[in-house]
């Protein structure tokens, strides 16, 4: 399960098979966001990523990946710019989609080829539609500004995600759970 935290690729672009202890410890994740529970995740790797930046070139980074303790599912810490599934930044994404609506046609980028903002696009088109069934380029384009980067090519809308409730899939069920009952002697 991939996480966004607020920190630059930058600084998972290291030389050393490990992230320095300063930045593990500001993306560890306070919650698990499998059972939802508040306590330390302890990292269980390192892998290696490759991120494709606005101009084209590459760039390795190294991302961590923590374990719960409790359900054993492991959150992978992506940095900002870093989208789920996906290699190219957020940026490259967002002006390639909004150049198609403003435009109607793909965008000459190095970085992302046309066949690649043809697919971005249709996942685009499939979040638009359930908002309305016809829009203008320039509301569609204003719609994609308000959407947080991360959330542009998720397969579930970011208009369901973030009108609904956070809800964990199981409950906690390393806490015991006692029953007080009150019995009335009158």
């Amino acid at each position: 399960m991939p996480v966004q935290c607020e920190l630059d690729w930058r600084f998972f672009q290291v030389i050393t098979p490990w992230l320095p202890l300063d930045v593990v410890c500001r993306i560890r994740p306070a919650r698990c966001g499998n059972c939802g529970e508040f306590h330390p995740q302890h990292i269980h790797s390192y892998r290696d990523r490759n991120m494709v930046l606005a101009d084209g070139t590459s760039a390795a980074i190294l991302v961590v990946r923590f374990r719960c303790p409790y359900c054993k599912r492991t959150i992978t810490a992506l940095p900002k710019e870093c989208l789920v599934r996906n290699q190219h930044e957020g940026e490259t994404v967002v002006g390639c989609l909004e150049h198609r609506l403003l435009t109607g046609h793909t965008m000459d980028n190095p970085a992302a080829s046309r066949p690649l903002q043809r697919y971005w696009y249709s996942g685009l088109c499939w979040q638009l539609a359930e908002i309305s069934c016809r829009l203008e380029p320039h509301e569609a384009a204003g719609i994609l500004h308000s959407w947080p980067v991360f959330s542009v090519l998720c397969a579930k809308p970011f208009r369901r995600l973030s009108w609904c409730d956070v809800v964990f899939r199981p409950d906690a069920y390393h806490h015991p759970l006692f029953l007080a009952i009150h019995i009335d002697s009158s």
